[in-house]
């Protein structure tokens, strides 16, 4: 779960032959928790290990739920994808979060 009022990450990963691709152009589609897509085609930022990262505006969300990100990438030349879709998804400011002090620990008993 997410606090509302921090930028949320989402992270995709492109493998070909189950190792991770880098270099790729991946984009992403942002879906809020009404099925709205909010973001179309934003830039993806290559992490490492073909793990690719999409960081959601705290203006960008305002209803609190589900988000999904879907990240696209195409093959680029000479390698084959596993797959030119990866999925993502947050839960924010749901639950109460938005009242839990930063750097707060909850214990259960």
């Amino acid at each position: 779960m997410q606090k509302s009022t921090l930028p949320s990450t989402f992270a995709g990963q492109f493998t070909s032959a189950r190792r991770g691709v880098g270099g790729l152009s991946v984009t992403v589609d942002v879906y809020d928790p009404a099925s709205t897509k909010i973001i179309t085609a934003g830039t993806a930022i290559p992490v490492g290990g073909g793990i690719y990262r999409y960081q959601l505006a705290v203006a960008s969300y305002t209803t609190p739920g589900v988000y999904f990100a879907v990240f696209k990438a195409t093959d680029p030349t000479g390698v084959t994808l596993d797959w030119l879709e990866d999925r993502s998804e947050q839960e924010i400011g749901v639950a109460g979060v938005d009242n839990v002090a930063t750097g707060a620990t909850i214990g259960i008993e």
